[in-house]
């Protein structure tokens, strides 16, 4: 969870101190880290912040603010491991810890974005593209109790043949009885 810290008073600077083990932070001071709002406080576990807010040399009253985040849920797996060769419509399958929901990608976007009309769920992706392809699944679960899980990435190759196997006889040769014939993947 990421934390913005906003006044009232226009152009005031916030000074902050924090504590993320759940002790007592320090009281802030002018010397003490200046909130930046293009880098919000990302909340984990136990947070207790004290802030400042000062303008023209006026301080505000110290202002205590505490979050306990909820533990994160652990990212999606792939019955695939990443950077494999598969054939065109090959079945991935996702896990996610039970009554968990996974939201993926398989264009490579963002699934977190809620704009983005890529992002599909459940725990089944079908691979599919044009031969030789790659195919980047972005992954990530949610559920009631928990934090949003990270997302995580998996990289698969289509097969440029058919069927994703090959020999080095072509079929339909006809070949001498004993004749070996080599199967083999891209």
């Amino acid at each position: 969870t990421k934390l913005l810290l906003k006044n009232r008073t226009e152009g005031a600077a916030i000074y902050y101190t924090i504590s993320t083990d759940g002790s007592e932070p320090a009281e802030p001071t002018v010397s003490s880290s200046v909130f930046d709002q293009e880098q919000p406080i990302i909340i984990k576990g136990e947070t207790r912040i004290k802030a400042i807010a000062v303008k023209n040399g006026v301080k505000s009253d110290v202002v205590t603010l505490t979050y306990s985040a909820k533990p994160q849920l652990g990212a999606p797996t792939a019955s695939i491991d990443s950077g494999a060769m598969v054939s065109r419509g090959t079945k991935l399958k996702l896990s996610a810890e039970t009554g968990a929901v996974i939201y993926f990608t398989t264009d490579g976007s963002d699934p977190t974005d809620s704009s983005n009309s890529a992002v599909a769920s459940g725990a089944e992706v079908i691979l599919d593209g044009e031969p030789g392809a790659q195919i980047t699944v972005r992954a990530y679960a949610r559920k009631a109790d928990r934090s949003a899980s990270e997302t995580v990435t998996f990289t698969y190759q289509i097969s440029k043949n058919a069927a994703g196997v090959t020999a080095d006889v072509a079929s339909g040769t006809e070949v001498s009885s004993g004749s070996r014939v080599n199967l083999m993947t891209d």
